[in-house]
């Protein structure tokens, strides 16, 4: 461990997180870090989880967390999210990923940050779980996130990994289904389908570009910051 940091388990680092999404949406751009605290709260006003761009760097879904108390006015400084990541391959995929990189969207927070990669397809059956330290408080480093993060990487899709497949109907209609997605569809495919889900968002007034504006931040050095929010549509 770094000096001046400090690790915590699993369960008690994530056990005041709070999710409630009802649905999926599908985002068309890339996320903003400048934006991202808003989208948050957005994403949570209105229950929603995000199925990312296509082109979004490491992360397919977004889905909002929230640590701050229920029964007080909502706390922006204490939205965070679980990011997932999905590939149908062979072999397992990287599970190392740059702490820093996180922290450039969740810089509005301190609260933990979970990123989950799934890899369907390989023959090997197993979970690792990773956890990043974050920078003591009273010794804050600029070097070290101040968020814990934690990865875990989900190897196979048997019911040794997810316990929802201990059935034999539920096992046996998910090998159904892997055998018909895993290796059969291109990078094209894939594209065309998300492209479809963005126009079917827009044909029901729920444009992404109109739901979650692009939010201008300036001054960011001082206290107050302005903000300026494009017309919404």
């Amino acid at each position: 461990m770094l000096e001046g940091s400090q690790t915590a388990a699993f369960k008690t680092v994530f056990d005041g997180g709070h999710m409630n999404f009802t649905h999926f949406m599908c985002a068309e751009d890339n996320l903003d870090y400048l934006t991202f605290s808003e989208l948050l709260h957005h994403l949570l006003q209105r229950q929603a989880a995000l199925q990312l761009a296509f082109e979004q760097p490491d992360w397919d879904i977004l889905i909002p967390v929230y640590f701050g108390n229920l029964d007080e006015d909502f706390d922006p400084a204490r939205a965070s999210a679980v990011l997932i990541q999905v590939k149908n391959r062979h072999q397992p995929s990287s599970s190392q990923i740059d702490p820093y990189y996180y922290t450039k969207f969740f810089s509005h927070t301190e609260d933990p940050i979970l990123y989950i990669l799934i890899d369907l397809g390989t023959k090997e059956h197993k979970v690792d779980v990773y956890g990043f330290p974050k920078a003591n408080t009273a010794q804050a480093n600029s070097k070290q996130p101040k968020q814990y993060i934690f990865s875990i990487h989900a190897m196979g899709a048997g019911q040794t990994i997810f316990r929802c497949l201990q059935t034999a109907e539920m096992n046996s209609a998910a090998a159904i289904l892997l055998a018909e997605t895993i290796g059969k569809f291109t990078r094209l495919d894939v594209e065309k389908d998300h492209d479809e889900l963005c126009q079917s968002n827009k044909r029901n007034r729920q444009g992404w570009k109109g739901l979650y504006p692009t939010v201008l931040k300036v001054n960011l050095e001082s206290e107050t910051e302005d903000v300026e929010m494009q017309e919404t549509i």
